[in-house]
């Protein structure tokens, strides 16, 4: 007996490798059940269509291996490894392969009342019009492998010519499964249905006094199993969802400047003016009589990461921009008048907000003594930091365009760098007076724009899952890389003596990129990766010293 039939024109009736059942006479309850006819495995070579000839049986045809579409009843699916397919009874199908070839199971049933025919030609006279158990098409399963399973085992049995009876009991087991995760798989899309439609609510009715226990109603859920629901399928909860859209609305009011903020909070739904005005700085990070003035807003920056970068880049001109953070080598008189000079800067200005980064938290109550709001950005996804800056001043549109404009431009000088590069690997080393820092590939803007969106080969013993490690230079771990990209940070605190106790070890000396004398010393990429234009001139310069530029011009 075959196992697999090389067959491109499939047909539901019985074939030669076909295990069938239903030879004996079974007798039934009054009641119609459903009752497997054949059961087959079978291939179809992509050279021809494979053609599924209309049946009085239902059919069902489960994908093992290889993809294509179907075309049933005037519309055409994915025909794909993992899925199942009903033919109904009459209906015929035809697959275009997309592969070499498509190996599927083929499982035929039908319903009967009574007593079962001797034969399934019989059986196909006296076929009963009943209503399907499932649907036709292609059937959405929750547990793809729990059916295959199922499938395999009643094919095998049928090819070991077991017991009719236990055969029949496999296959009444599959269509329990079946129904089974059908039943569940309508009720999530029911129950993502009537998330729908609560959301739908809210947006047409933001305005008005909304608590979940009226939403879980609408929905037909409990209170905890709406809540739970509606952040699986939104990922937040219905309160902060709703808050959502009354702020988005508020925004608009705001930007017309023309609406009271009383008016604006009664208009979204706050009956509480300061809650409203709570509620927004928490949401969208200023206050809203800051967010009205965003169009003439001073803004200020106080940051060693170069945020007036993304200022200008938004079309802002900061009023300041001061760095307070004191570096090592820095003598206290020395930083006593910096600090002092810089936060006079910065009172001359009079700014109605100030930006500063996570190196000056700790002035963050000085500073709101000379802004009416001050903003820390914390984040170490440069990204994030970017779009919040854009949000607070309403610039989204500009930010938009900016990050389009940037990833253009990576996309360009990665195409670059591969055709020029050849697989050659780079390991980035950040010398300080304390130590070596040999950098990562993640959670540094430099790392990820260097080996995630640049696709640089990292090199080998670097570390793969940390910004960096923190080493004494004798303890330099044995490097292979082709090219070394070197940064001396805080040189007037002693950073050169450390380079040249790390130049003297005998590891430095086994470096291929030591060895061919490929280092290059590059200037504070790790500042720059922080804004657009930063990011940009890390592009340039790294194009410029691997000889890439070369390759496409300046124009590039």
């Amino acid at each position: 007996m075959s196992i697999i039939i090389n067959d491109s024109n499939d047909s539901s009736c019985p074939k030669e490798g076909d295990a069938i059942v239903g030879k004996a006479v079974y007798t039934l309850s009054k009641h119609s059940i459903c009752l497997m006819h054949t059961v087959g495995l079978r291939t179809s070579a992509s050279t021809r269509k494979l053609r599924l000839r209309p049946a009085p049986v239902y059919v069902l045809y489960y994908v093992a291996r290889g993809s294509g579409t179907l075309r049933m009843c005037g519309e055409t699916i994915l025909f794909a490894k993992q899925q199942l397919y009903l033919i109904p009874p009459h209906s015929g199908a035809v697959v275009t392969c997309h592969t070499e070839s498509v190996e599927y199971y083929v499982v035929s049933f039908s319903f009967v009342t009574g007593r079962l025919p001797a034969t399934v030609e019989q059986h196909s006279r006296e076929i009963m019009e009943e209503p399907a158990l499932l649907p036709a098409g292609a059937l959405p399963l929750l547990h793809p492998p729990q059916i295959c399973r199922l499938i395999e085992k009643l094919y095998q049995e049928s090819c070991r010519q077991c017991d009719e009876f236990r055969i029949q009991l496999r296959f009444q087991e599959l269509l329990i499964a079946l129904l089974q995760q059908l039943e569940r798989t309508t009720a999530a899309h029911s129950s993502e249905r009537s998330i729908e439609l609560t959301i739908d609510f809210m947006e047409r009715n933001f305005h008005e006094k909304l608590d979940v226990k009226r939403l879980s109603e609408m929905a037909g859920l409990t209170l905890s199993s709406f809540s739970r629901l509606f952040k699986q399928v939104k990922g937040t909860s219905p309160t902060e969802y709703l808050a959502g859209i009354r702020m988005e609305s508020a925004k608009r009011m705001l930007e017309q400047n023309r609406y009271k903020i009383k008016d604006v909070a009664s208009a979204v739904g706050y009956r509480d003016e300061f809650y409203f005005s709570h509620m927004f700085h928490r949401m969208v990070g200023v206050s809203p009589t800051l967010y009205m003035k965003q169009t003439r807003m001073k803004v200020a920056v106080a940051s060693c990461l170069q945020y007036s970068d993304c200022l200008r880049s938004l079309g802002i001109e900061p009023v300041s921009s001061v760095n307070c953070f004191r570096y090592p080598g820095m003598s206290e008189e020395e930083y006593e008048h910096i600090y002092r000079s810089r936060m006079d800067e910065l009172r001359a200005a009079k700014p109605d907000l100030i930006i500063c980064d996570r190196h000056h938290g700790r002035f963050e109550t000085e500073f709101k003594s000379l802004a009416s709001q001050v903003v820390l950005l914390k984040e170490m996804n440069w990204r994030d930091n970017y779009e919040k800056i854009a949000e607070i001043l309403g610039l989204q549109a500009e930010m938009d365009n900016r990050l389009q404009e940037l990833e253009m431009r990576t996309a360009a000088a990665r195409r670059q760098l591969q055709s020029a590069l050849r697989g050659e690997s780079f390991i980035v080393i950040q010398v300080t007076h304390l130590g070596i820092r040999l950098q990562g590939m993640v959670g540094h803007p430099l790392n990820e724009l260097l080996y995630s969106e640049l696709g640089l080969l990292p090199g080998k013993n670097m570390p793969m899952s940390t910004a960096s490690l923190e080493l004494a230079p004798e303890w330099l771990p044995q490097l292979e890389a082709d090219r070394l990209l070197i940064h001396m940070n805080h040189l007037r605190a002693g950073s050169e003596q450390i380079y040249a106790r790390m130049e003297n070890t005998h590891v430095w000396q086994t470096i291929r990129a030591v060895q061919h004398k490929q280092v290059y010393f590059i200037p504070n990429w790790f500042r720059m990766s922080w804004s657009p234009s930063g990011r940009e001139a890390v592009l340039e310069e790294l194009l410029e010293l691997t000889g890439a530029a070369e390759l496409t011009g300046p124009q590039a």
